[in-house]
């Protein structure tokens, strides 16, 4: 999700986009192999060099055409986010996450299986999912926001949540925080800062 407004915020400049399809959920409607081969073949022949103007419609210009229908799902994806972007608008958050939820969606929708199911699958997602239907309650209260708002107050309201991961570390392993290694008797820490 932060990935998506860092390259929707830059005007899908070429490091921010070439970071959002290296992502494992980017699907773009393709099968997550195509996808990768597509972007990989995308960043070799026309993200690499001379900076693009900005923007899909400009990047979808200049893309070779064996290329042309990718490209083609990726505007058709993230066109609407695009739009609002373009256009600088002050909008509601709720306009805003709804925008950019579907976006994301889209974006990690497959040829076999939907963005909604890829996104909010598992424990972050599900953490995702909670956090961002508590801010669409929340949002009533907020004035509209423009572009430049929207994603620093995104970032700044997601840098607050931590997900933690059940389950996936040896029982006999625990990550602490500062305090709670200062409060504990062990054999054997490590510490890293």
């Amino acid at each position: 999700m932060q990935l998506l407004l860092e390259a929707a915020e830059s005007g899908f400049a070429p490091v921010p986009l070439i970071a959002l399809l290296s992502h494992p959920l980017t699907r773009a409607r393709l099968a997550p192999g195509e996808c990768r081969k597509q972007a990989r073949a995308l960043e070799r022949k026309l993200l690499r060099g001379p900076r693009l103007q900005s923007g899909l419609d400009a990047l979808l210009e200049q893309t070779p055409p064996e290329l042309r229908p990718f490209v083609e799902g990726l505007r058709a994806c993230l066109r609407p986010l695009e739009m609002a972007f373009i256009r600088k608008e002050a909008l509601p958050l709720a306009d805003w996450l709804q925008l950019h939820i579907e976006a994301a969606e889209s974006l990690a929708t497959s040829d076999s299986e939907s963005g909604a199911a890829q996104l909010w699958a598992k424990e972050a997602g599900r953490a995702l999912s909670a956090l961002l239907a508590n801010w669409k309650e929340a949002a009533i209260h907020l004035p509209p926001l423009g572009p430049r708002d929207y994603p620093a107050l995104f970032a700044a309201l997601l840098s607050n949540e931590a997900v933690r991961l059940v389950g996936r570390a040896h029982p006999r392993l625990q990550i602490l925080s500062p305090l709670e290694a200062r409060l504990s008797q062990v054999d054997f820490a490590i510490l890293d800062r």
